[in-house]
């Protein structure tokens, strides 16, 4: 529920001349490190396949509260392997620890249902490469269903020329899946970036 009861609307950005698409980029910009970021020209060539009709299942998506972007998404929806995969998702870091987070998280998963996705899965940094802020991470996703995928090894590529990152995977099941059914779905999208290292669960 969000603390002051303002109206929480969403719209997803289809054009670089939304006026939102500002807003989109600067809190990007100001959520995550560079390491873990596409590069601005990712999402204008994105947005540029979009009004031409060549974006299918790719979502890039605002919140608005209180008269402005409180939020920001973007994921991708695959509609072969009936899997969802979100790559970003944050809060304006000015409005945070108001439930904005949450019901945010709610809409995507909604969403994502409504597309026929039978899992959401994203990335997380691993606490022991992170500070504490990762694990605090993990818990608020796993409070909403979300569950870590082990017995993996995956490593997240931007489009910026850094080297990959070793993350985690979490998994939020839209449909009964087992840890092997989550794994190969995630094997589809993720190719070489993701391994098997031993026994897969979701813990």
């Amino acid at each position: 529920m969000i603390e002051d009861g303002a109206t929480v609307t969403y719209r997803e950005i289809e054009s670089g001349a939304d006026p939102a698409y500002a807003d989109w980029k600067r809190i990007y910009l100001a959520s995550f490190p560079e390491d873990e970021r596409m590069t601005l020209e990712f999402f204008d060539r994105m947005l540029a396949d979009k009004a031409k009709g060549t974006a299918a299942g790719k979502h890039m998506l605002a919140q608005t509260h209180g008269g402005g972007v409180s939020g920001i998404a973007y994921y991708e929806t695959d509609a072969a392997v009936r899997a969802c995969f979100l790559w970003y998702v944050a809060i304006d870091p000015a409005r945070r620890a108001h439930g904005l987070g949450t019901e945010f998280y709610g809409e995507i998963l909604e969403r994502a249902a409504r597309e026929l996705a039978q899992m959401l899965i994203f990335e997380v940094e691993i606490p022991e490469d992170a500070n504490g802020e990762a694990a605090r991470r993990i818990a608020w996703y796993r409070r909403l269903g979300a569950r870590v995928l082990t017995g993996i090894h995956y490593v997240q590529s931007v489009d910026s020329g850094v080297p990959p990152v070793p993350m985690h995977l979490m998994v939020h099941g839209l449909a009964p899946l087992s840890p092997t059914d989550v794994f190969e779905k995630a094997r589809l999208m993720f190719e070489e970036s993701l391994r098997q290292t031993g026994p897969l669960a979701l813990s």
